[in-house]
């Protein structure tokens, strides 16, 4: 088969990506992030509570996903 013919493939294929982790990372953030939303009302009564409750979880794990980004770029970029 050439590279012109397309060819059908079943399932989702990713390519090899040193930043997949990152992705998986990402999906797992973003579904726990919707289980906080949904906590989030059985934690405190107080609406403010739960903006804070939220805000925090976002400020954390948007620092987690930054620092593991910037610890994979520089292992990247380090000449060897």
């Amino acid at each position: 088969m050439t590279d012109s013919v397309p060819h059908k493939s079943k399932g989702v294929i990713v390519e090899p990506s040193p930043l997949n982790h990152i992705k998986l990372e990402l999906g797992l953030v973003l579904c726990v992030a919707v289980l906080v939303l949904l906590l989030s009302s059985s934690f405190s009564e107080s609406l403010i509570v739960q903006l804070m409750i939220l805000l925090g979880y976002g400020v954390v794990a948007s620092g987690w996903l930054i620092w593991r980004i910037r610890k994979t770029v520089q292992g990247l970029t380090e000449p060897e």
